[in-house]
């Protein structure tokens, strides 16, 4: 992920996480941007589209936005809040 990351977006994972929270916002930002291109590849059944690389460029912002959300009583990340599925 991380090579994929600096090879196809220029962003260096390990500097990013390091980054501070404004930083590490605009980069998740470009990643959206990125994801959403990405996506739209995979809708149009373009020959280019790559499902790892989605996968990958989702991972990254997710990771990066982890690091922004607060800590639990538990020590561990707030899970994002979801609605109940029927």
């Amino acid at each position: 992920m991380r090579v994929a990351l600096q090879l196809g977006c220029g962003i260096d994972l390990d500097a990013a996480l390091a980054a501070s929270p404004a930083e590490r916002q605009r980069l998740a930002s470009a990643l959206d941007r990125r994801i959403e291109r990405e996506r739209l590849k995979g809708l149009a059944r373009h020959w280019s589209y790559d499902l790892n690389r989605h996968i990958a460029l989702k991972r990254a912002a997710d990771r990066l936005r982890a690091r922004a959300q607060p800590v639990g009583r538990e020590g561990g990340i707030k899970p994002p809040c979801c609605p109940a599925m029927p």
